[in-house]
């Protein structure tokens, strides 16, 4: 430490952590983070509540109505429906196949059949959720811990590396809570590929960071499975933010020094590429899925969406936009809740801002430094650029995780200051009194008088929308709750002005900021908005609604009791998708066979054909046809397509083979079929790479025809067809993983086995 630093006392500033201390440390976080589960997620710990928002089905969905009749049409958080109507019912799905020792490699139940872990979003490879899935008894205990760990883990992690750079125990453990909790890791809930896959970068940077001062192979071996973890618990979205995140470290720590970049590389390298081939049974399936889909990727730009950025500063005090009970005003820009996203308490953004204008107390951390400041600008580089429409704002864990790195630094230099100019502190206050005054008195005193005007627009607005145009009740409570959210009413906004002044406090008298207790109180503080603003975005729903959702209304088991016995196919005709009987993924819940569904990714199918080819190939789509031309009937028109036999298999005139599904499973399809001429079968399901067809023990050919059916020629002796799926390029993938452990093996044998240098002692 330098002559600065030691004038104050070693638990504010750079203490070497001895090993008792920083099992003590653990324990601290660990029993914190108890108790702050315990208030965050509530009685979904021991399985009375599920962590999803149920409630948003009865409220919007009106054949789903009968989940709750008295539902007032208003959800605790509209923000993550697709968590309860995409990620809920397919983990279902996931969890029921591992439970009975199947890898679910296909989705029979939408559009057509798809390929499912392939589609990376749904998490289904997470080590954390293999773990639960595998271990836990009931799925509504495995669906909830699986959260619980995505959070406890990235904290613990953040904690490791704070304290790798020797700052103070209490401030380590309240900034990894802070990490934790972060804006990014509830807003992005309903993706639990977002947090699951940024967990892993704290200890990434640790090892990255070891290797590069000090080569070692065990540290190159860690951060190899490290990266393997990112891989499967990721899609090729956060895949790209691995890249962005290697970036900023080589910059960070190499900079313009050529010698630098020789260190940097191969620590960054190496494990890259071994933990890359460790991942190739998941990742060679995500890229196949890719090459596959005729979704364009990308979204549209408006100049306009340049303002994202600007937008996302507003993190240190992010209601001032709303919150998502209001009316959010950053939809002005293109995106929601920016200042939310990267959201780690208003004390805590101040902090990490003086730190990138203060050198680091500690030399040996100006890396550190460099490397933060570039993961924020990163950040805010792709929400303001055309880069947004390909790596999206989920993308909000790279800024998160170096604003965490610069408020730990930020709070040392602040503690350990002999000089901090008394102007920054009263420009704090001023800030304070000028932002407080004017949303309380904006959002209480003048936004009345324009209500009128505001609930037209807003009108105006969702009758162009497609998700939520009959969410009145929604609509009109946000426009009527902003106050309550922006002012003063909110104790969010308390905590948040109360912590501020906390630095302004800090800034102006030196003997404040000197003493043991100012930062963990003030960290504490800021710590708190953030566990407020995630009780309340978190969904926590009574097992009620799961049970009757599970149950179904009269009308989906209706439905689902006409196609389940003969695995036939459903197409929904629709004047909303709220208004459908299986909106979005709703079908696994009944195990449904559909045209529809949705997903980011899939093959080309029904729903990605033009008009004229989807009425030309009516007969083939579905069995039946569910129709819904009144917005809010809980019931619609069932009828079946007058085409005879299945629509799923159907023989090529002048066959007439009688045929019936017997079984199916995930991966299988099993058919009986009636002895005849040799002939001709469409199968007109996906067509995908990796199918193969089985008459007894002689496998036939698979042949691709338009617009995405699949054909096979049916010796005239067979009697069953047997349909397995596995993954084209799953056993190529396998032998890549299986060459990586070998040299990790091979590797660790020979560092563990050669000769030690020989030692001098000092003595001889």
């Amino acid at each position: 430490m330098n002559a600065m630093s030691a004038k104050f006392p070693k638990e504010l500033v750079g203490e070497r952590p001895a090993r008792g201390m920083t099992r003590w440390l653990i324990i601290g976080f660990l029993a914190g983070n108890l108790l702050l589960c315990l208030w965050v997620f509530r009685d979904a710990l021991w399985g009375r509540s599920l962590l999803a928002p149920l409630d948003i089905l009865p409220a919007i969905c009106s054949k789903y109505h009968f989940m709750d009749p008295a539902s007032s049409g208003i959800p605790a958080n509209q923000y993550i429906a697709d968590q309860v109507t995409y990620d809920l019912p397919i983990q279902l799905i996931v969890y029921e196949a591992y439970r009975r020792g199947e890898i679910p490699w296909w989705d029979p139940y939408s559009f057509s059949g798809r390929p499912l872990l392939a589609d990376a979003h749904i998490n289904g490879t997470d080590p954390a959720r293999l773990l639960c899935y595998l271990t836990l008894p009931s799925f509504a205990w495995a669906y909830n811990w699986t959260r619980v760990l995505h959070f406890v883990m990235g904290g613990l992690g953040m904690l490791f590396l704070l304290r790798h750079w020797r700052f103070a125990g209490p401030a380590c453990v309240l900034l990894a809570l802070t990490y934790e909790f972060a804006g990014c890791q509830v807003y992005w809930f309903e993706d639990p590929w977002v947090q699951a896959s940024f967990n892993y970068y704290p200890l990434l940077w640790l090892f990255w960071e070891a290797g590069f001062r000090k080569p070692n192979w065990w540290r190159a071996v860690a951060a190899s499975f490290l990266v393997a973890g990112v891989f499967y618990s990721g899609n090729l979205q956060s895949h790209s933010y691995l890249v962005l995140f290697a970036a900023a470290f080589a910059l960070g720590y190499a900079g313009k020094s050529w010698p630098r970049w020789k260190r940097v590389l191969p620590a960054i390298a190496l494990p890259g590429l071994i933990g890359a081939a460790l991942a190739m049974p998941v990742l060679l399936g995500q890229l196949e899925l890719f090459s596959q889909t005729p979704r364009p990727i990308g979204a549209p730009w408006l100049p306009i969406n340049a303002l994202a950025g600007l937008a996302s500063l507003s993190a240190i005090y992010p209601w001032m936009l709303g919150t998502f009970r209001s009316l959010d005003l950053c939809k002005l820009v293109g995106d929601n809740l920016d200042g939310f996203q990267i959201f780690i308490g208003p004390a805590g953004f101040l902090l990490a801002a003086l730190a990138s204008w203060w050198r680091p107390l500690r030399a040996e951390l100006e890396p550190s430094k460099r490397t933060a400041v570039w993961l924020v600008a990163i950040y805010l580089m792709i929400v303001s650029t055309p880069l947004s429409g390909f790596l999206y704002s989920r993308s909000a864990g790279l800024g998160v995780l170096g604003l965490i790195v610069l408020a730990a630094l930020g709070a040392e230099s602040l503690v350990s200051r002999l000089n901090v100019p008394r102007r920054l502190g009263w420009s704090v206050v001023a800030g304070v009194i000028l932002v407080a005054v004017a949303t309380n008195v904006a959002s209480l005193v003048v936004y009345p008088r324009f209500l009128p005007k505001v609930r037209q627009m807003v009108a105006a607005k969702s009758a162009k929308g497609i998700g939520l145009r009959r969410a009145y009740a929604l609509r009109e409570f946000q426009v009527n709750n902003l106050g309550a959210e922006v002012s003063f009413k909110n104790p969010e906004t308390v905590a948040g002005c109360l912590s501020l002044l906390g630095v302004a406090g800090a800034c102006l008298w030196p003997a404040v900021r000197r003493h043991r207790a100012t930062m963990p109180l003030l960290l504490a503080i800021n710590l708190a908005p953030l566990l407020m603003f995630g009780q309340r975005f978190i969904p926590v729903q009574s097992m009620a609604l799961w049970h009757r959702l599970v149950e179904g209304d009269s009308e989906q088991k209706r439905v689902a009791a006409v196609l389940n016995p003969g695995r036939q196919r459903l197409l929904e005709l629709t004047c909303d998708p709220s208004e459908q009987l299986y909106p979005a993924a709703l079908e696994h819940l009944f195990q449904a066979r559909t045209v529809h569904g949705y997903a980011s990714l899939w093959p080309r199918s029904y729903e990605a054909i033009s008009a004229e080819e989807q009425a030309r190939h009516l007969p083939q789509a579905a069995d039946y046809i569910y129709e819904t031309a009144t917005p809010g009937l809980s019931r619609g028109t069932f009828k079946k397509n007058p085409t005879p036999g299945l629509a799923r298999f159907q023989w090529v005139a002048p066959a007439d083979r009688g045929l019936a599904i017997e079984k199916e499973t995930l991966n299988q399809i099993h058919l009986s079929i009636q002895a005849g001429p040799e002939s001709d079968l469409l199968w007109t399901d996906t067509y995908y790479p990796g199918w193969s067809a089985w008459a007894g023990s002689d496998r036939l050919a698979i042949q691709r025809t338009g617009p995405f059916f699949s054909k096979l020629r049916i010796p005239s002796g067979a009697l069953t067809l047997v349909l397995r799926y596995e993954p084209a390029p799953l056993r190529f993938g396998i032998k890549l993983a299986c060459a990586a452990l070998m040299v990790i093996v091979i590797g660790s044998a020979v560092v563990w086995f050669r000769p030690k240098k020989a030692v001098l002692s000092t003595r001889d």
